[in-house]
């Protein structure tokens, strides 16, 4: 779509508008290969993607912007990751509090209850680990987006699923 600097009307395929016959050139392309109005209107969007499910704001609200979409991809592949970190976390918490600590408190007393113990604090380490790496993704992406940059984020970017 371009839209016309005289009359402000929006048209396609035509290098000048039909309402007035004003030569219309194409908006000027930033570095990184999206309108400089793109990347100005949708920033607010960009940043949205990168706050959990809130990746859904930029795909409703803008679904015509290249800029809101591509951070939506990114915001969406980082809250997946998360999601495929979080639940087997999740779930080994469930069994060493439910499962392991009954059956070694009740099987062996004493000294081996430092099992279940163990167990948990791995548990508990992989789940920081992986919390502050989704964290540190997102601040990247943030960034990224209030910078008017288009980055792939470190390890994930590269997943395409939104296209």
């Amino acid at each position: 779509m371009k839209t016309c600097t005289k009359c402000g009307k929006t048209f396609e395929d035509s290098n000048f508008c039909p309402a007035c016959g004003t030569e219309v050139k194409d908006a000027p392309k930033a570095e990184n290969g999206y309108t400089e109005s793109d990347i100005k209107d949708n920033k607010v969007f960009a940043f949205l993607s990168y706050l959990g499910p809130l990746f859904l704001v930029p795909i409703l609200a803008a679904p015509k912007s290249k800029y809101a979409r591509f951070h939506a991809n990114q915001g969406l592949v980082l809250f997946l990751a998360e999601l495929i970190i979080a639940l087997p976390v999740e779930l080994l918490k469930w069994l060493n509090n439910y499962v392991f600590n009954v059956i070694f408190s009740k099987v062996f007393e004493g000294w081996l209850n430092i099992v279940p113990n163990s167990i948990g604090f791995c548990v508990d380490l992989i789940g920081i680990a992986a919390g502050a790496l989704g964290l540190v993704l997102a601040v990247i992406g943030i960034i990224n987006a209030f910078q008017g940059k288009a980055n792939e984020l470190p390890f994930i970017g590269k997943i395409k699923i939104l296209k």
